[in-house]
């Protein structure tokens, strides 16, 4: 069980210092350390690009040793990775191949450095109001294109949090990001729900959809909403008939189309907001069935008496392929 968020991330430049021993260096004992940058246990974004490496002179690698994993990188072009810091200063370590090359660092050239670190996610319990833990990220995703062969990085990110191993219960999460403070609305975690529907959206062919850029991240948006699918309506969207010269009529082509009313209690206006877009997404989808909805409007029942409303939708379920064809 998980949760995704996405976010744009900013960065902030840092400034290197090269470190060198006492003795002139040889090709493993150089580095560039920038001391006290990283808080440990955070996790960061890390970019930067590589302009040249001097292949012909020797072969250099550029490995960042802060970090929970090894990270190693020896092509051109912007890379980016996303870690968790082990050490407070970030430290980036050239190697070369060749022992005689005293200072690699002018076997590569080094555009910029630049790091963001990520929010920490707290769980909070609704009804003591006090934090539960601090979520781990279990996948963290980054958006990337293709542009002339070089892989280009925009500024959507996803982290999947795990809450597998929280007990049912009303939470919310809450972080601060560049100095403000954001707070999800309460939901309610359970294992099994009954009565309810898992609505699912994304972009399939189009990259953006309602101004939300899919194509260069995989994410897909989920509403679970208190709802009942039933009143199922049957009827011929193509019904084609041949009257011979006797006056026999012949069927010809039928194509039959059963219909549901999906049936969604009182929400709030900004749940409708998100469904009123997700309905005409390239990919809509039901506990995992793909659905579409062709009407035109999008019929929220509002009442002076409430700030939530109920709305009644007619969806197909996708391919159904139900037809009889009689042409020779």
């Amino acid at each position: 069980m998980g949760i995704n968020i996405v976010s744009g991330p900013f960065y902030n430049y840092l400034q290197f210092q090269r470190v060198y021993t006492e003795t002139p260096p040889t090709y493993d004992e150089v580095s560039v350390i920038q001391p006290d940058i990283l808080t440990v246990n955070q996790y960061y974004i890390i970019e930067f690009e590589i302009l040249a490496v001097f292949e012909d002179i020797g072969f250099v690698t550029l490995d960042f040793n802060s970090f929970q994993s090894t990270h190693t990188f020896n092509t051109v072009g912007i890379h980016r990775f996303i870690d968790k810091a082990i050490d407070s200063s970030l430290v980036l370590q050239f190697d070369s191949d060749m022992p005689s090359i005293a200072d690699p660092f002018r076997l590569i050239n080094l555009k910029y450095v630049k790091s963001r670190p990520l929010p920490t996610y707290d769980l909070y319990d609704c009804v003591n109001d006090t934090i539960i833990q601090t979520l781990d990220p279990i996948e963290i995703t980054q958006g990337s294109y293709e542009e002339d062969l070089v892989t280009m990085y925009d500024d959507y990110i996803k982290l999947t949090l795990d809450l597998s191993a929280v007990a049912e219960g009303i939470y919310y999460i809450q972080f601060t990001d560049e100095g403000v403070t954001y707070r999800t609305d309460p939901f309610n975690l359970k294992l099994l729900w009954d009565c309810t529907h898992q609505l699912t959206w994304t972009g399939v062919n189009n990259s953006d959809a309602f101004g939300f850029d899919y194509s260069t991240l995989d994410y897909t948006q989920s509403l679970r909403v208190d709802s009942k699918l039933w009143k199922q309506k049957f009827e011929y969207d193509k019904n084609e008939n041949f009257k011979d010269s006797r006056g026999n009529v012949l069927l010809t082509y039928v194509r039959a189309v059963a219909s549901d009313t999906l049936t969604i209690r009182e929400m709030p206006e900004y749940c409708h907001r998100a469904l009123w877009l997700g309905l005409k997404h390239d990919n809509f989808e039901i506990d995992g069935a793909e659905y579409t909805y062709i009407a035109d409007d999008y019929p929220v029942q509002w009442r002076s008496s409430s700030s939530n409303a109920p709305v009644e939708l007619e969806v197909q379920k996708q391919d159904q392929n139900l037809t009889n064809s009689n042409c020779n």
